[in-house]
């Protein structure tokens, strides 16, 4: 209920900010409409089976030569529409008195993945209002970023989820910055072995949860992002953010889950280094550092991807590897949010024609968890065919 309730103030404030700037523009607007979709066959884990994946649509709208809207839906097959998930948990509080928690995710297959509006100023300048990916931190995860389709470990803890707020990017002199002010991040997990796989086979262990930054919280949050081209083809950037945690993320997720029951203070920040590099021949290359402090705990997530873009043929195969590791600095226990994890992911692209290609992908996720506990299979295999139009 709680998401669905987001999803249309997002609306409504989105729908808003377009009437307003209708209300100022040409009497014609120039609207065109965009979609793409996902379907995959999977390998592993558990039964080999297809499953249709993803189906975005979105509408994009240029007002003026200086004003563009932008909004986008994900629609996911497989989630099972209006499942409340509750946990519920005892933590004690500062007088140690006993406190029960519960905590409900509910899940809708509709995703509001974005709606914002773009005013470009005179000299080039992009300030974006609504909800968006943070072009402020680190290596933004887009397409044209990520290139494998599965996000990956550090994409998924520190630079995946979306914000929503204000956020200004600008390009001068081969320097670029961008400063943002949104609702904070909360404290939160992803799973390592896929989504899908969760909710397709509840009672196999398939996926395993990691720390992730995942969510809103009740407190407001900044970032910034410096970078610099050195020469064509070599990017490098500084980022840092700056927030606050709940004092329920205190209690439950660093006081309760990861035992660290002396923390009292609130403090969240992340910061890292980026270094992007393009060869001519086609070779390219990631590498993305990252530290964080969250109260008491320290942890830093850090990954390496390398990968060959065919230069003249588009329709050659695209070859890519990354490596990535999330460390947490406390002793892992039972909960698997206390686990180191490592992860290998080897992809291929084969273009088939205009935005049409087939890629075959492979995951191998590695968890560190305490001893005489197992560890399960929650690697993936799958081949998935992408459309857009």
């Amino acid at each position: 209920m709680i998401r669905t309730t987001r999803l249309i103030v997002a609306a409504a404030f989105v729908g808003l900010v377009v009437a307003t700037l209708l209300a100022s523009a040409p009497a014609r607007a120039d609207v065109s409409v965009h979609g793409f979709m996902l379907n995959r066959a999977y390998a592993d884990p558990s039964p080999v089976r297809f499953e249709a994946e993803r189906v975005g649509l979105s509408v994009d709208s240029s007002l003026n030569e200086d004003i563009c809207a932008h909004i986008e839906f994900y629609y996911h097959p497989w989630l099972p529409d209006n499942r409340v998930d509750s946990v519920t948990s005892t933590q004690t509080d500062y007088d140690d008195n006993p406190i029960t928690y519960t905590t409900s995710t509910t899940y809708n297959r509709l995703w509001l993945e974005g709606a914002y509006a773009d005013f470009t100023d005179a000299d080039g300048g992009r300030l974006r209002v609504g909800k968006s990916r943070n072009f402020c931190f680190g290596v933004t995860p887009t397409y044209g970023n990520r290139k494998t389709t599965e996000y990956g470990l550090i994409s998924e803890t520190v630079t995946m989820e979306r914000i929503v707020g204000v956020q200004y990017n600008r390009s001068d002199d081969g320097w670029d910055w961008g400063a943002a002010l949104y609702n904070g991040l909360a404290l939160s997990a992803r799973l390592s072995g896929g989504d899908a796989n969760y909710f397709r086979f509840p009672d196999e262990a398939v996926a395993i949860p990691h720390f992730a930054d995942k969510g809103e919280n009740a407190n407001l949050e900044g970032s910034f992002r410096i970078g610099r081209t050195f020469e064509p083809g070599v990017n490098a950037g500084f980022s840092y953010r700056q927030g606050k945690i709940t004092r329920d993320e205190l209690s439950g997720t660093i006081q309760g889950t990861f035992g660290l029951s002396d923390a009292s203070s609130r403090t969240k920040r992340r910061y890292g280094l980026d270094v992007t590099y393009k060869a001519p021949s086609g070779g390219m290359a990631q590498i993305e550092w990252y530290k964080g402090r969250t109260s008491d705990l320290d942890h830093k997530a850090w990954c390496v991807l390398v990968g060959h873009e065919p230069p003249d043929n588009p329709m050659d195969p695209r070859f890519y590897v990354r490596y990535g590791k999330l460390d947490l600095d406390v002793d892992p226990m039972g909960h698997p949010l206390t686990w180191d994890q490592k992860q290998l992911m080897v992809s291929v692209v084969k273009p088939l024609g205009k935005a049409v290609w087939v890629q075959f992908e492979y995951i191998k996720n590695s968890e560190d968890p305490p001893s005489g506990v197992s560890t399960v299979e929650n690697d993936m295999l799958f081949a998935e065919l992408f459309n857009a139009w």
